[in-house]
């Protein structure tokens, strides 16, 4: 009896187990079946207004990633070039 209830409790954590992990594999699949979609569609919007080649995906990817991070697309300046020191 003690070994029937361990081996029911040990196929009840499996499932589980199985359950989080197929959770988790299509959390990743719908994630990258997004990014590539929006891969796609940003270079073709770009392609359409201004008629030229269209960045790298991993210019778009760098770019987004940039953007997510800290908020902001422009290249970081070195310190001198924003610092300014007010002579008194």
């Amino acid at each position: 009896m003690v070994l029937n209830n361990a081996a029911r409790a040990h196929a009840q954590r499996t499932a589980v187990l199985q359950s989080q992990l197929r959770a988790k594999w299509l959390l990743c699949c719908t994630r990258f079946f997004c990014v590539r979609e929006f891969i796609k569609t940003a270079q073709r919007a770009f392609r359409l207004r201004f008629n030229i080649q269209p960045p790298t995906r991993k210019s778009i990817c760098r770019w987004n990633n940039q953007f997510v991070q800290i908020g902001c697309l422009r290249k970081a300046k070195a310190p001198a070039d924003h610092v300014y020191q007010w002579r008194t």
